[in-house]
């Protein structure tokens, strides 16, 4: 036992030199280790997007500088964009393009159980009834009550799905422009709402409004806040995008 103790502290004794030698080593290469140079790059400078970085770096220092730089613009880009994208997330894709689940109540996602028969009927946007009514109207109607056309048939057809995930319904409408006027007048209403700058405006517009409700109306928003707390769960932070 002796022997092996003689034994075992003699290791622990040469190991403990052996680490010594390397730290000192180590410490006294310090600043070269730091140095880019010292490694092997090859992966980054192959890589379009860590070439510029790259380019910029000399020392492990500056390349975590740049990461950070990096994840910064990235945050900032990211919830820019969100912010773009609140008017359509709680409001717009509710007007564009409804739910089909009629049932469940977009905010607090309630199921309404009552919503049956002609109640169902009513509310669902997607029936037949309604798009007819909808669509004919359009048609029909010019905005202008000395002009109008007339509708003579109307077929809607199945829902169909794009390559891209988009779904559309496509509906087919025969009708008899009564005069040159309203068929030009119902060719500028077709052009001005399928236009995507108007569409872009619209957008554009509720992204301003709803800056400024929150900015002008910060009072009345802290008091619906405390309103609506059982209508959005309780202990929840309210998310004011959803409440306004």
């Amino acid at each position: 036992m002796l022997i092996i103790a003689i034994a075992t502290s003699g290791l622990a004794l040469y190991f403990g030199i052996q680490l010594y030698n390397d730290i000192s080593l180590l410490n006294g290469k310090s600043s070269e280790l730091n140095k880019l140079s010292s490694y092997d790059t090859r992966t980054l400078e192959a890589d379009p997007i860590t070439q510029t970085i790259l380019k910029n770096s000399d020392t492990i220092k500056d390349l975590l500088q740049e990461n950070t730089l990096t994840e910064g613009e990235i945050t900032k880009y990211t919830n820019y964009l969100s912010s773009l994208q609140i008017p359509y997330t709680y409001l717009l894709k509710y007007i564009y393009l409804p739910s089909l689940n009629v049932w469940k109540e977009n905010y607090t996602d309630k199921i309404d159980i009552n919503l049956v028969g002609i109640k169902f009927l009513e509310k669902n946007p997607y029936n037949d009834i309604t798009l007819l009514q909808k669509r004919g109207d359009f048609f029909k109607n010019l905005g202008d009550n000395n002009e109008s056309n007339d509708v003579l048939d109307m077929k809607i057809g199945d829902f169909v799905e794009d390559d891209k995930g988009f779904f559309s319904m496509p509906i087919t409408v025969s009708f008899v422009a009564n005069s040159k006027r309203a068929f030009l007048l119902l060719a500028d209403k077709l052009s001005m709402t399928s236009n995507k700058e108007n569409i872009s405006l619209i957008n554009e517009f509720f992204y301003y409004l709803r800056n400024e409700i929150k900015k002008g109306k910060s009072t009345e928003i802290k008091a619906l806040e405390k309103e609506y707390v059982t209508t959005f769960g309780s202990g929840e932070v309210i998310n004011q995008d959803k409440l306004i």
